[in-house]
């Protein structure tokens, strides 16, 4: 079942999942960012990451070897002129470096890295399901020579559900083959009797000694780190290298992890601003009145309006529903005939983010039903709490550059009534803290043209979530906590 030889159906789910994520630095994206994100410093390019990304799901799914694949990633790398050493605009500081593009030991350390991790969150994803698989065993690979820490780990055996293994799954840095398999209890019954085969001992290809099995890990020492991209400092066990210290395969559970400090974060700088908020006693749900009449976007409905009843209720407002459209010219819509509603429609374009799209499509049904004021009151003005979040997002970096960027349709992204309405969806990722939610805001984020202004980033948006606050505490729809 967990021959090393055969590679998990989920190792190429995990890789094939992921989403694109271009960056300078290997330290753009990190940690558990990378269950996540497919990407490739300084591969600035979505198409040729796309290339890479599906020239290695296919070394997955077809055994490519690394001989075919690096002849044809490398005629792939050089046709898109990203190959050999180029000078480049680190985004982060505006400097003009000199930098490494592909080479012979990029490309390698490519695929080991991105094979191993999807190989390893594949044994992880289907051993963790099964019953009768209670232990992991820990072994290193076949490298010429190994870390000195990684030595001290090999064939160790723990129950898997010790929080070890949510720091130690291979791969655990640069070129890093250590490996990982279940085990049933008959088995680790029956190595701690036998032993386990020496790899430190091949000749010939083949051990020469037995080693021990190892039943008590040995006691971690723990050095600092600096990621000198975000300034964030971190206490990671040594023989780890930075970055590599978490399970791929706790997918579920590092999304959480990200959503949690990310919440943290707006939660701190919101409550020191502003005091903490609650859902008010006395308003209603906003759940009450929005119903999906389309089978296949219900789930999409549930997980919104869930995130949107755990930060705010509402007054007395009329029903609609959620529909889904056909149309291929926009993600979702909110369509009204003067002062009633008509419907929410979603539709099935790729892409398109329909929990955000959704959420933010509630906001221009609560901009038209919820809030003071004839018709969209943010394009009407008159009530001045919400007059008070529109001139923060007038006074918002993201919207300055925004104005300057190259965008279709610009002027459409400037209208009152869509600020108010993206603002209200990142309003509740944010402060939900739904992992679906907060992945696909930070897709938006960091998309690599600038349609990334058209959401605020992070700390640009915390003036918007205060006055946000202001004005759902004046309609007592919240409380202060």
């Amino acid at each position: 079942m967990f021959d090393p030889g055969v590679v998990p159906k989920e190792a190429l789910d995990y890789l094939e999942g992921k989403k694109l994520q271009p960056a300078f630095s290997y330290q753009d994206v990190w940690k558990e960012e990378h269950n996540h994100a497919f990407t490739v410093a300084k591969c600035m390019q979505l198409d040729l990451l796309k290339d890479i990304q599906d020239s290695l799901a296919k070394a997955i799914a077809e055994g490519v070897p690394y001989e075919k694949w690096s002849k044809d990633i490398t005629k792939t790398m050089v046709d898109a002129g990203w190959w050999g050493k180029q000078e480049m605009v680190d985004p982060l500081t505006g400097e003009v470096k000199m930098v490494q593009l592909g080479s012979s030991r990029r490309i390698k350390t490519i695929f080991n890295v991105n094979i191993n991790s999807a190989y390893q969150a594949g044994v992880w994803e289907r051993g963790s399901k099964s019953k009768l698989h209670t232990h992991i065993m820990y072994r290193i690979g076949p490298s010429r020579k190994h870390r000195e820490e990684h030595l001290g780990w090999d064939a160790l055996v723990l129950p898997k559900d010790d929080p070890f293994w949510d720091t130690h799954w291979p791969p655990l840095g640069w070129g890093c083959k250590c490996k990982t398999r279940f085990l049933m209890q008959s088995q680790v019954d029956r190595y701690e009797r036998e032993g386990l085969p020496d790899m430190t001992s091949m000749v010939d290809g083949y051990p020469t000694r037995k080693t021990s099995v190892r039943t008590t890990a040995p006691k971690d020492v723990m050095v600092s780190y600096v990621n000198k991209r975000t300034g964030k400092s971190y206490t990671i066990p040594e023989g780890i290298d930075p970055g590599f210290e978490f399970n791929q395969g706790k997918r579920e559970v590092a999304q959480k992890q990200t959503a949690q400090l990310y919440q943290e974060k707006f939660q701190q700088a919101t409550d020191a601003i502003n005091g903490s908020t609650a859902p008010a006693n006395t308003s209603m749900p906003v759940s009450r009145n929005i119903v999906s009449e389309a089978r296949k976007n219900t789930p999409v409905v549930d997980r919104v309006l869930k995130a949107i009843d755990s930060i705010h209720g509402d007054g007395s407002l009329p029903g609609v529903p959620v529909k889904t459209s056909r149309a291929k010219s926009f993600y979702g819509q909110y369509s009204f005939s003067g002062s009633r509603s008509n419907q929410i429609a979603l539709t099935d374009i790729p892409g398109s983010h329909k929990e955000l799209t959704l959420a933010h499509e509630i906001g221009h049904y609560l901009d038209h039903q919820g809030l003071p004021g004839p018709g969209l009151t943010s394009r009407a003005g008159g009530f001045k709490p919400l007059e008070n979040v529109l001139d923060a997002i007038g006074k918002s970096d993201s919207i300055a550059m925004l104005k300057k960027a190259k965008v279709r349709n610009l002027h459409y992204y400037l209208k009152k009534e869509e600020e108010f309405a993206r603002a209200y969806a990142q309003y509740v990722a944010t402060k939900s803290a739904d992992p679906v939610l907060l992945e696909q805001l930070q897709q938006l984020q960091t998309d690599a043209s600038d349609y990334r202004y058209i959401q605020w980033t992070n700390e640009d948006f915390v003036p918007i979530m205060k006055s946000m606050d202001d004005m759902f505490k004046e309609l007592g729809w919240i409380r202060e906590g």
